[in-house]
């Protein structure tokens, strides 16, 4: 997720991936402040060091160069856009220049009569994105595939297949109706498109509104995200575990330090007013709701 100005206006708006779909399914707080702190409101919190997370991605993006050899093996490598495989270079999102022109590219690509397209790029005033795989049908529609270590299928990768299948839709580009996982161990996860397209319009939804509610125009100068404010109607959800979470549990001393509390213990007690460990501990009574033993 990006904050930028683009050339030639002074309004800020917020360009995100379909990464942020699985982050905001994840943490909205989290999310949300993470836009904060873009526009300069908070500091960046940063996540601590995790070797394991460190080499479970490395052994990713070992996973799909080998999918991607594999793919080279069986259809060669694409001659001016006929069959054969398509690989099109890894750019940053950052690079304006270099962003238009594999965007540029993939649409020819997907134009041609290649076989398989890796990373393909797409691009809107408020998305971009990079498709591991699209791999042609044999009725000539792509079929969009993401390439992932895990041995099960989650739904946040799928939402993330979801949005690339948005993107052909927004070209009208002939696809399949199913997309493929291509897990760990290589096995072939797929789903129907009809199952994913309805939850990915209700996520995309929700990011939207989680940024006009950040109020970009205001920039620097705005309110950032207070924890414990759901924001009235849009409820705003907090997990309570992340690294953003828990620097804001403790510098609160919130309900969640208590061993083993719930989510719906923790709005029960919040609805009486007890709303820190120290409420807690000075309450005589247990809220509406919650058993004496509970409480």
């Amino acid at each position: 997720m990006r904050v930028i100005t683009p050339s030639g206006s002074d309004r800020k708006r917020v360009i995100w991936s379909a990464t942020d779909l699985k982050l905001a399914a994840e943490c909205e707080f989290a999310w949300a402040r993470s836009v904060d702190a873009k526009l300069g409101r908070v500091e960046p919190v940063e996540d601590p060091e995790d070797a394991t997370l460190a080499r479970a991605a490395a052994m990713g993006d070992a996973h799909e160069l080998v999918v991607l050899d594999d793919y080279i093996a069986e259809h060669g490598r694409s001659v001016d856009g006929g069959p054969g495989v398509i690989e099109l270079p890894k750019v940053s999102s950052t690079d304006a220049e270099a962003l238009a022109g594999v965007v540029a590219d993939t649409v020819r690509a997907l134009r041609s009569d290649a076989t398989v397209i890796y990373q393909a790029a797409f691009s809107t005033p408020e998305f971009v994105g990079f498709a591991d795989f699209l791999s042609r049908d044999p009725d000539g529609r792509w079929r969009v595939q993401d390439s992932k270590l895990a041995r099960t299928a989650r739904v946040t990768a799928l939402m993330q297949l979801a949005a690339y299948v948005d993107q052909l839709d927004r070209l009208g580009i002939p696809r399949s109706e199913e997309v493929d996982l291509i897990l760990g161990d290589r096995t072939i996860s797929t789903h129907a498109v009809s199952d994913l397209l309805p939850l990915f319009h209700v996520r995309r939804a929700r990011l939207r509104a989680l940024i006009a509610d950040r109020r970009i125009d205001e920039g620097a100068a705005g309110a950032p995200l207070a924890w414990g404010d759901d924001r009235g109607d849009l409820q705003i959800v907090a997990c309570g575990r992340c690294a953003t979470c828990e620097l804001e549990v403790v510098a609160h001393r919130d309900l969640l330090l208590v061993a083993r509390m719930r989510p719906v213990q923790r709005a029960r007690l919040r609805a009486e007013g007890i709303r820190t460990i120290d409420d807690l501990a000075a309450a005589a009574d247990a809220p509406e709701g919650m058993g004496t033993e509970t409480f």
